[in-house]
């Protein structure tokens, strides 16, 4: 089997909601559903948004509304909406659409116009370009209701516009990946170990992310069913590509175990592709039928093939580490020149999302909830593509994307 678990995030729709109403007549709001198309496109051209962005019909009715929100919540390719009051949209025709919706929500503040026209405006045109006015009446209900959402300001040429719309969308991708996560948990957790133990229903209570257990021994079998043929072309890619030590080569007193280190990457990700998992966690004291620890395999899961993954027996933190590559830019910084590890690389980015989701709980299930986000998963078999690179101690680095991240600030309105 060889389905890839890279992700495409093109194959992600964000809905654009634009608000009016009928008393503009026919005409008026023809020219707001071109506008709104137009607005759209410019998103679209963007390189900086990632995901797919879907002009929707302009919404002029509380129950058009609704409907709208539902038909979003039942699409599983939405993974978010993004909402413009274009002329003058009343708030409280968005309330009942606004309590209906599941999905992340980003309200865009903007206008057609880079700049006023002011040799030629007229009546008409004042008519029609209200989002000024139409805006902050929508502001105000969103504030008003505690909806959780991200609000950015300024014309959809703006690079600032499309690089923040591009971040959001990025985490809406990796919230809508949490709640279709299936984790496998290889045994259980090492004994009298407490940082490593987490609450699997709350996982999904809170993420949608779905930990169960799987005999050691059932992953044993896939690894034992890895043909000769498959486990020599794996060898030859170490030895092509890792200073690999002599005792390890062909003909060396140790090749065997290199040889069965590839048969457990090789059962590993069969494995996870048959079973449709995104993430799994192993435990050190529970090797089953496995000769050895899965370490080469866990890495280069990790590192070669761009799934998160490592030693340890956390199916707490990796969740969120999951998460986090969603939210990286494909281009590197700029003339720095630094390299950090993938551990590093990637915890930087879950505390990004941890905070993030720590607020989503606390916005969405009340006072005291959000402290709930802090469930986790370990060993993250996640989708990301990173540049890597050889340093001179042959130690796999990648180029960090992240660059300097501010703090954020999160609120519920």
């Amino acid at each position: 089997m060889t389905r890839s678990i890279v992700p495409d995030l093109t194959k992600n729709v964000v809905w654009f909601l634009t608000g009016s109403q009928d008393l503009y007549g026919p005409e008026t709001l023809e020219q707001v559903a071109q506008q709104s198309q137009e607005v759209v496109a410019t998103l679209a051209a963007s390189s900086d948004i990632p995901v797919t962005i879907k002009w929707m019909p302009v919404l002029k009715s509380s129950d058009a509304i609704r409907r709208a929100m539902l038909d979003a919540n039942s699409d599983d390719s939405v993974i978010g909406v993004i909402t413009w009051a274009h002329t003058f949209s009343p708030s409280k025709m968005w309330i009942h659409g606004l309590n209906a919706l599941d999905k992340p929500l980003l309200h865009l503040h903007t206008q057609a116009n880079v700049a006023l026209p002011w040799s030629e405006i007229d009546f008409d045109f004042m008519n029609l370009n209200q989002a000024a006015h139409g805006d902050r009446e929508h502001a105000y209900i969103l504030s008003r209701m505690s909806v959780p959402r991200k609000t950015v300001v300024g014309h959809a040429s703006n690079p600032a516009v499309t690089s923040s719309i591009g971040t959001w969308s990025r985490a809406a991708s990796g919230w809508a990946a949490a709640r279709s996560m299936k984790l496998a948990r290889f045994g259980d957790n090492m004994r009298y170990v407490a940082v490593t133990e987490g609450d699997k229903t709350e996982a999904e209570i809170r993420f949608g992310v779905q930990v169960n257990t799987w005999g050691v021994n059932e992953l044993a079998d896939a690894v034992h069913a890895a043909s000769d043929t498959d486990i020599d072309a794996l060898v030859a890619e170490y030895e092509a590509s890792y200073d690999v030590v002599p005792e390890l080569r062909r003909g060396g007193e140790r090749h065997e175990s290199l040889r069965y280190g590839a048969a457990i990457e090789l059962g590993l990700r069969s494995f996870l592709e048959a079973g449709g998992f995104s993430a799994f966690t192993t435990s050190f004291e529970d090797l089953g039928a496995l000769r050895q620890l899965p370490g080469l395999a866990v890495q280069r899961l990790r590192l070669v093939h761009g799934k998160r993954a490592n030693g340890y027996v956390r199916f707490r933190q990796q969740g969120l580490v999951t998460l986090g590559d969603g939210l990286r830019h494909d281009h590197a910084l700029p003339d720095s020149g630094r390299t950090v590890t993938a551990r590093r690389y990637s915890v930087n980015a879950a505390r990004l999302v941890a905070r993030a989701a720590s607020s989503q709980a606390a916005c969405l299930s009340g006072p005291g909830n959000g402290r709930a986000a802090a469930c986790s998963v370990s060993a993250i078999w996640t989708s990301s593509r990173s540049r890597s690179s050889r340093s001179p101690g042959s130690a796999i680095t990648m180029r960090s994307s992240l660059g300097r991240m501010p703090p954020e600030r999160s609120t519920c309105g």
